[in-house]
Order: C-alpha cells, then structure tokens, then sequence
C-alpha cells in the first residue's frame, strides 16, 4: 500500500502487503514490513544469459 506523498524509486521492489509512508531515496532495494523499510540493499537485478548445449 503506498500512502499519499510516498516515493519509491527506480529498480525498488515493494513487498506485498507492505505500508509504505515516506520517501525512499535508495534505488535498487527491496523495502517490506509495517511501516515500510528497507530491507535489502544493493540489489543486481541484471541475469547473465546462459546458452545450453543439449544434443
């Protein structure tokens, strides 16, 4: 849920069911809970794609 005045920021995942009431300023996060906090920080979303050789 994300409260009036609330920002989240690029690369930020919320988690479900969290309350989220201020603004966050950290981009690539996971923030959770009641009230809302980061939870994880410095998240890699880039994959390395895998080629598989299946004969």
């Amino acid at each position: 849920m994300l409260l009036k005045g609330t920002e989240i920021p690029d690369y930020t995942v919320v988690a479900g069911g969290a309350i989220c009431t201020k603004k966050y300023t950290e981009s690539n996060t996971i923030i959770a809970g009641v009230p809302a906090k980061v939870v994880k920080r410095d998240i890699n979303w880039d994959r390395e794609r895998f080629s598989v050789n299946v004969k």
